[in-house]
C-alpha cells in the first residue's frame, strides 16, 4: 500500500484508458501509526500541522526502537544457563539494564535510536542526491533560517543521519514551543518568515515517516 502510494501520489490522475492494478498487499502496519501518515497526506495548505503529523508517526515508535538494546541485553542474561531466577544478585542485573535504558531516554535519544533502526543511511543519501534543488537547499543560507543543522549528502554515514535527526528534532521544537538541544528556540508559527522553506522540510519528515512506517511493518502471515 505504501509502495503504491509512492509510485502513484496523490492527486495524480490516471487516464482511465489504461489498466491500473496494486500488488497484493503483503505486510500489516500499525493502524495509529498510518492514520496519523494519510493525515498529514491530508493537511494540504497546513504546514505546521503537515510537519508535526509526519513527526508523530516516527514518535510512535519511540518505545520500541529506544528499548531494543536493552532488550537484547536482558534476553542474553534470561538465556545465559547460569542464570538463576531465585538469585537476588541475578535478577538485579536485569534490574539495572531497565534502569539505566529508563533513565537515559531523552525524546532525542529515542529519535536517533529509531532512525538507526529505520533508516539507511545510503538510502537517505540517495533521496539527497536524487533532487540537486533539494541537497542544495539542505545546506544553504535558506535552510538554516529554519534550524542550524545542515544536511551533507557527502557526510560519513553516522554524521549524515546525526545531521539529519537534529534537523527534524529542531524544527518539531520550533512548531511545539518547547527548547531544543540548544536552549530557547524562536518559535515557528503560521505567520513566520521562514515558513515560505518548510515545504523541504515537510519532504524530509514524510520520507522519515515512510521509511519507520515500513521498517515496522510485519508480514501478514506473521500477524
Amino acid at each position: 500500500m505504501l509502495a503504491a502510494e509512492k509510485a502513484y501520489p496523490r492527486g495524480a490522475a490516471i487516464q482511465a484508458n489504461k489498466d491500473f492494478s496494486l500488488d497484493r498487499v503483503s505486510q500489516k502496519y500499525d493502524s495509529e501509526a498510518l492514520s496519523l501518515y494519510w493525515y498529514a497526506q491530508s493537511a494540504i495548505g497546513m504546514p505546521l500541522l503537515r510537519y508535526l503529523a509526519f513527526y508523530q508517526v516516527v514518535e510512535f515508535y519511540y518505545p520500541i526502537y529506544s528499548e531494543l538494546a536493552a532488550q537484547k541485553k536482558v534476553g542474553n542474561i534470561l538465556k545465559d544457563p547460569c542464570f538463576n531466577s531465585h538469585s537476588t544478585k541475578d535478577i538485579a542485573k536485569v534490574f539495572s539494564i531497565v534502569k539505566a535504558a529508563s533513565s537515559s531516554r531523552s525524546e532525542l535519544s529515542q529519535l536517533e535510536a529509531t532512525i538507526k533502526e529505520c533508516v539507511d543511511p545510503n538510502v537517505l543519501r540517495e533521496w539527497l542526491t536524487s533532487d540537486s534543488k533539494r541537497e542544495e537547499y539542505f545546506r544553504s543560507k535558506n535552510a538554516v533560517k529554519l534550524s542550524t543543522f545542515k544536511i551533507f549528502s557527502n557526510a560519513e554515514d553516522d554524521d549524515l543521519l546525526s545531521q539529519m535527526w537534529q534537523r527534524f528534532y529542531n524544527i518539531r521544537c520550533r512548531i511545539v514551543h518547547t527548547k531544543g538541544a540548544e536552549g530557547d528556540l524562536e518559535v515557528l508559527h503560521p505567520q513566520s518568515k521562514e515558513i515560505k522553506y518548510l515545504e523541504r522540510e515537510i519532504e524530509l519528515a514524510k520520507f522519515l515517516a515512510h521509511k519507520v512506517l515500513i521498517a515496522s511493518s510485519k508480514p501478514l502471515e506473521a500477524v
